[in-house]
């Protein structure tokens, strides 16, 4: 029986003997060494644990305030480095080109942890640069720009993730 899955580097679908499932081989495809994951048959369930909804709330403003303090920091190393820069983002103004990788990885990761709510309101702040984050995603997909933050998605994941993103900003 051979094992199928996509390889971690160029996406192609790979095909492998079952006896070498857990090893690393190279992709026929890009000569890249990937994982050869188990079968599906083969894998084990584990038992999550509940989310707690507290729990989450707390993660998800303390991730709020530390990407406010990071445009704030941002902000004003700008303004020290020169005064061409364009001046801080206010709540009610639109997004500096400089922040939108981060709202792009930050869609893609509250999407990858199934916070839908949080993808829906990144969603619609990136809706006011609509050209600049579809550059941005082409240049994602075309692997020219890939954040270490979105690096532990698997690929075809992210762009999934990317391509609804590219769907709510039409």
């Amino acid at each position: 029986m051979e094992i199928t899955f996509h390889c971690e580097h160029c996406g192609k679908e790979v095909k492998a003997p079952e006896p070498s499932a857990g090893k690393r081989g190279k992709c026929p495809h890009c000569h890249n060494v990937c994982y050869i994951p188990s079968p599906p048959d083969q894998l084990e369930e584990y038992d999550l644990a509940p989310v707690d909804p507290e729990e989450e709330r707390r993660r998800q403003n303390e991730e709020a305030a530390a990407r406010a303090l990071q445009r704030k920091l941002l902000s004003e190393r700008k303004e020290v480095e020169g005064p061409d820069k364009p001046p801080p983002v206010q709540e009610d103004e639109t997004v500096r080109p400089g922040d939108l990788e981060s709202l792009v990885t930050d869609f893609v990761n509250a999407m990858g942890r199934g916070s839908l709510e949080e993808a829906d309101r990144l969603a619609a702040i990136l809706k006011g640069n609509k050209k600049e984050v579809q550059t941005l995603i082409e240049r994602i997909g075309a692997d020219e720009l890939l954040s270490a933050k979105i690096s532990s998605l698997p690929r075809p994941v992210m762009l999934g993730f990317l391509k609804q993103l590219r769907s709510k900003i039409a």
